[in-house]
């Protein structure tokens, strides 16, 4: 959890992707999120729009193989990864780990 109080600085060394995956985990976390458009100065909105909406589906996503995995005969953690680099390979292994994390604290 430390992992996500960082300053707006170090959020500026992400990629924009992962950045927003670190936002949004902060946010439902029940911490400010992080201000990604103040650490990405000069990105036109619609990379932002973009960067969200792809952010949604990976979300969707990671609940779903979150509740796979803790299904005996699931997803084992090596096709999440494989599945993750096919659909989404502008996110970090890290991001989409902490995204299937928030999401199986959240089916507690």
């Amino acid at each position: 959890m430390e992992y996500y109080r960082i300053s707006q600085d170090t959020l500026a060394q992400l990629s924009l992707h992962d950045a927003m995956v670190r936002s949004s985990v902060a946010r439902r976390r029940h911490w400010a999120p992080l201000d990604v458009r103040a650490a990405f100065p000069g990105v036109p909105e619609h990379e932002f729009e973009t960067a969200q909406q792809r952010l949604d589906e990976l979300e969707s996503d990671a609940a779903r193989w979150a509740w796979s995995l803790r299904e005996a005969g699931g997803l084992t953690e090596t096709e999440v990864r494989d599945a993750h680099r096919g659909l989404y390979p502008e996110f970090s292994d890290v991001a989409v780990g902490d995204l299937i994390g928030l999401a199986m604290d959240m089916q507690r």
